[in-house]
């Protein structure tokens, strides 16, 4: 890409125009004369204007930038890109939205340029967004240093996965990976440390209904214990060896009794369990059999369709533009060029509809698949016939214990029973009985205190069932965590083994360009994860923190240039803007940048604005040698 002409009404710009050539660029003006407007003014005409950004004690640029006589803000560039010559121009409809009114034609007709967009101009003709603009190509001697950013990683992350355009950030994707991670689990708070506490809650009310359940059998065991010494007592002595037979048939009933109690409630709480899973506790036949394998297998048939790669939407984008070129081509030069333009649109359009529509029954199959899933309670389709099995076998549990209670029941003894009025005439006649009678009484009322505490706490059954639902919540979570955490690790090593295949060429080519820079007294750049350096020989390097200002400027200018090789380079290379970029060198230094920059400018179109003579001086005397 190279810039031809610019004209602006921007800040102290109006109807200013500024002519441009291929290679290295110096314009020379002093200070407060436009070179940083002229600087703001080509990224905006590329990248729109940016009207939330604002730093402390700063205005916003549509403020700064307005004219200052009042008028509306706008202008026109003229460049050429892949050879084809274009004029953007940005005009201002709405003052709260300066520079949004936008135009893409072929320079001297009204046909306009297809694909080019006021949102995403910049990023197609110098092939990155505008903080990678901002971070490699757009040099000021105010902003030199240079930090990672999401953006920035992308790229490097596409250059080095092969171009590949949707590739990621890795602090994006781990900021992601991360806050998954804390809404499982983080300082105490989260889904697990929830579904824990709710775990505890129910096993403690859990335990309490089991508690006063035993506590009340023994208290009824003991009531009746009273009651048949109390009528064993109240019997003659010729019956005392009867009543005391009948006490321990009597006990032994009840025994069995507590053994009945025990296997119903256990039967009930496996079936209130049932009835809160996937098949709400029916009786399980053939046909739910059938269901649950036909449900596996379509949760299989979504997975596959799921996992099936989607069609490259470049591809599509690829043939339209084709396309759109052809056409063009077509009517100024060869309109037998319409026909194919036509074919080629038509492909265009096809595989964009093809792309769109797998987009939109993947969205569906995932739906469908999460519903699934949800509602068997599983994490992957396969795990669907273990759960029915799992089902039928608690199912047949159930019906064991209920069996067994039944048949207990039917060869239970019949209960002791005193006769008719020998309870008043026993009191009379039998006075020790009166302790008996007074221990059953105790007994009786502290059953009855404990049968009135178990109506006021919840059915034991219920919480069974909301306990399983907790825990298999619980287990699902923990799978997620656990496949958060392994994929945060893999994350972290491919983002390492990226960094070992570009790293060690940024640092070759800074290197090299530093080395030019200093004349040779620094030939060595180490770089941080964040960008940040350290320079000087191999054996003896010091940080960043640690330079002058001109040797930090050096530093980064070096590696400012270096990315621009690595990340902007190819057939069109997009311009480099220099704003005061070399205030800070002295006069040896900045001929040694200007042979740096004169070199580069044989791929590229390199723009430097400075206050200063001196550097028009050096390429002249240069040029006289």
């Amino acid at each position: 890409m190279i810039i031809r002409r610019l004209r602006a009404d921007f800040g102290v710009l109006e109807g200013a125009e500024l002519e441009l050539h291929e290679g290295l660029n110096i314009i020379q003006t002093p200070n407060e004369s436009g070179k940083s407007t002229w600087c703001a003014f080509v990224r905006t005409m590329l990248y729109g204007m940016d009207t939330a950004r604002r730093r402390r004690g700063e205005l916003p640029d549509k403020l700064r930038y307005a004219p200052w006589s009042g008028a509306l803000p706008g202008g026109s560039m003229d460049l050429i890109s892949a050879g084809r010559e274009i004029t953007l121009s940005r005009t201002t409809v709405n003052p709260a939205a300066p520079m949004r009114g936008f135009s893409a034609v072929y320079t001297g007709t009204g046909l306009p340029v297809s694909g080019l967009t006021e949102a995403d101009a910049g990023e197609l003709l110098t092939g990155v967004t505008a903080p990678v603009f901002r971070r490699t190509a757009f040099i000021s001697s105010g902003e030199m240093g240079i930090s990672a950013s999401v953006e920035l990683e992308k790229k490097i992350t596409a250059l080095v996965s092969a171009g590949e355009p949707d590739a990621a950030s890795f602090s994006e994707a781990a900021e992601k990976l991360r806050r998954w991670e804390r809404k499982c689990r983080f300082r105490g708070q989260g889904r697990l440390p929830e579904l824990e506490r709710e775990e505890a809650s129910l096993l403690a009310r859990i335990e309490e209904v089991r508690a006063t359940e035993q506590e009340l059998d023994r208290a009824e065991i003991t009531a009746d214990k009273a009651r048949l010494l109390v009528r064993s007592l109240r019997e003659t002595p010729e019956k005392n060896n009867g009543a005391a037979d009948a006490l321990r048939r009597e006990q032994d009933r009840l025994a069995q009794e507590r053994q009945i109690l025990d296997r119903e409630r256990e039967a009930e709480a496996i079936r209130a369990a049932l009835r809160q899973g996937p098949f709400r506790g029916r009786t399980p036949d053939e046909a739910m059999r059938q269901r649950a394998e036909a449900d596996a297998r379509r949760g299989a048939k979504l997975l596959k369709r799921r996992e099936q790669p989607l069609p490259p939407g470049w591809v599509g984008a690829a043939l339209l533009t084709v396309a759109a070129l052809s056409g063009v081509w077509g009517l100024m030069q060869q309109p037998i060029l319409l026909a194919l333009a036509a074919a080629l649109a038509l492909g265009g359009v096809l595989s964009l509809l093809d792309r769109n529509a797998r987009l939109r029954r993947n969205e569906q199959a995932d739906r469908e698949l999460a519903a699934l899933l949800r509602k068997y309670g599983v994490a992957q389709p396969g795990e669907i016939p273990g759960i029915w099995d799992e089902y039928q076998e608690r199912w047949r549990e159930a019906e064991a214990l209920s069996a067994a209670a039944e048949e207990l029941r039917a060869s239970l003894p019949p209960a002791l029973t005193a006769p008719e009025g020998a309870e008043g005439k026993d009191r009379q006649e039998n006075a020790p009985g009166r302790e008996a009678e007074e221990r059953l009484a105790r007994a009786s009322q502290n059953a009855a205190r404990l049968r009135g505490r178990l109506d006021t706490l919840e059915d034991p059954a219920i919480l069974a069932g909301e306990l399983d639902r907790v825990r298999r919540e619980r287990e699902l979570w923990t799978r997620r965590e656990q496949a958060l955490a392994m994929a945060l690790e893999t994350l972290t090593q491919a983002d390492e083994e990226m960094q070992l295949r570009f790293a060690p060429a940024l640092t070759r080519q800074a290197s090299e360009i530093l080395r030019r820079l200093t004349g040779g007294s620094s030939d060595t750049l180490a770089l941080g994860r964040d960008l940040s350096a350290s320079v000087g020989k191999k054996d003896a390097l010091h940080e960043s923190a640690y330079l002058s200002r001109g040797a930090l400027d050096q530093t980064y200018l070096a590696l400012r240039l270096a990315l621009c090789r690595l990340l902007l380079g190819g057939p069109d290379p997009c311009p480099i803007l220099l704003d005061d970029a070399l205030l800070s060198f002295d006069d040896q230094r900045m001929g040694l940048a200007l042979d740096v920059l004169s070199d580069m400018a044989r791929e590229r179109q390199i723009i430097l604005f400075t206050c200063q003579k001196r550097e028009k001086e050096y390429l002249k005397s240069r040029a006289a040698e």
